[in-house]
């Protein structure tokens, strides 16, 4: 159950849970306090404090019954937003035997402290530019024990053009993460350029991405070096046709004295098609292609892998504002990996209905 209290610009909020899994299984139980303030100056604080017990604790894919344990939670924002000025601070503790059943706080024995201020200008600027943001953030997170998961010092700029255009600089110069739990703490250092445009009002977007620097190698949980070039566009052609063609194309390489090149290459395209027929009605058609190659790290002696999937999916959709909705969809997989080739076709159908 949950019960809020609002009086003028602040609330107070008290939740409380207690579930039982049954027999041999174990209960949960949480009671949590919260709070939103508002301040003069747009200043506000929302925080959180949480205490549970469980005597329900994960057995692999289920819960079993055990000792039962205590945990504890807390949660503080401090933010302000005035005369285009963000400035805003984050600090969080989660204890190892934290377990809260309600869905939005999964993780648990960690703490983390997020601290950002976005200045921005619209004043005494080049003709072209109408107005200019910049962003520094640090950011730490680190386990129960101290250990660090990630920590970042960040700093972006976005220029607004007045024809439209954002251009987006991001430098990381103090970056360090954890991809996997029995990973060690790499770098992650990198800078990241975009430039979003559009072009006519038929090509309404244009989108590109540029990623240089230490880019992870998630495959396997490696530190690397490489690249991640990522391309968006979107037109309508005109008042019931719409197209959105998206794609990326990665190139990484991991520290293998082995390996001749990157360890891993990795593109994929995306082209989504909309059709609106009638008001309520459309037909939607999606293609996606993704290939992915390099080498595989894991074991003493690295080997190379290839897999490639390709994908083509046809929707019918009705979706009325009130009423009976449904949608019928058709679906060609075909998935490749080393040289093994698996063939799926699938049909699924879903039927609601809207209130209002």
């Amino acid at each position: 159950g949950r019960g809020v209290i609002a009086e003028g610009n602040q609330d107070y909020g008290v939740t409380l849970l207690d579930r039982d899994y049954g027999s041999g299984v174990g209960v949960n139980q949480v009671l949590s306090v919260d709070t939103h303030l508002r301040f003069a100056g747009d200043a506000q604080f929302s925080g959180v404090v949480t205490q549970s017990r469980t005597s329900a604790c994960p057995d692999g894919a289920g819960l079993v019954e055990c000792d039962a344990r205590g945990g504890y939670s807390a949660y503080a924002t401090l933010a302000r937003t005035r005369d285009l000025l963000d400035v805003g601070f984050l600090v969080a503790d989660v204890s190892s035997g934290f377990r809260n059943d309600l869905g939005w706080q999964p993780q648990t024995g960690f703490r983390f402290i997020n601290a950002w201020w976005w200045p921005s200008s619209t004043k005494n600027l080049p003709a072209a530019i109408s107005r200019i943001d910049w962003q520094p953030q640090v950011a730490v997170r680190e386990d129960s024990a101290g250990r660090v998961i990630f920590k970042y010092f960040l700093f972006t700029t976005n220029l607004v053009f007045r024809s439209g255009a954002l251009l987006n600089v991001a430098a990381t110069p103090v970056a360090q993460t954890k991809l996997d739990a029995d990973q060690p703490v790499i770098n992650s250092r990198d800078v990241d350029v975009s430039l979003t445009l559009s072009p006519s009002r038929n090509w309404y977007k244009c989108s590109f991405d540029l990623n240089i620097g230490e880019v992870p190698d998630y495959f396997n949980a490696r530190a690397a070096h490489g690249y991640v070039l990522s391309v968006t566009q979107q037109a309508v052609v005109g008042r019931a046709l719409n197209i959105q063609l998206s794609g990326s194309w990665a190139r990484s390489r991991a520290d293998d004295a082995t390996v001749n090149g990157p360890t891993i290459q990795e593109g994929v395209a995306l082209l989504v098609v909309n059709y609106q027929y009638q008001p309520f009605s459309r037909v939607r058609w999606a293609t996606q292609w993704r290939r992915s190659l390099g080498w595989d790290l894991s074991n003493a002696a690295a080997s190379s892998f290839s897999n490639s999937d390709f994908a083509h999916t046809v929707s019918w959709i009705h979706e009325p504002r009130v009423g009976w909705g449904y949608s019928v969809t058709l679906a060609q997989e075909a998935s490749q990996a080393n040289g093994v080739l698996s063939r799926f076709l699938r049909g699924t159908a879903k039927l609601d209905y809207a209130f209002w």
